[in-house]
């Protein structure tokens, strides 16, 4: 995955689902808007059904086709273009 990257998790499943992801995210994206990157990449399991969600809410896009890694665990990478 190619810098800057973000990476967040709620661990606690009682977390979830309150909007805590997305706010750190934007948070996140502010912070390294304001340090002058154009382009931010994530990347999310294809089955987090609500991380994709609010990705695709922040404006994330799919960046390539879904990977499985050496886990199984199938993959998408995504990023995210910051207007001026």
């Amino acid at each position: 995955l190619q810098p800057p990257n973000i990476s967040i998790m709620i661990g606690d499943t009682s977390a979830r689902g309150k909007g805590i992801g997305t706010v750190a995210m934007s948070q996140a994206i502010n912070i390294l808007k304001d340090k002058g990157y154009k382009t931010i990449f994530a990347r999310v399991l294809t089955r987090n059904a609500p991380s994709i969600a609010m990705l695709k809410k922040l404006g994330f896009a799919e960046d390539g086709e879904p990977y499985t890694d050496g886990d199984t665990q199938r993959w998408q990478n995504v990023r995210y273009e910051i207007s001026q």
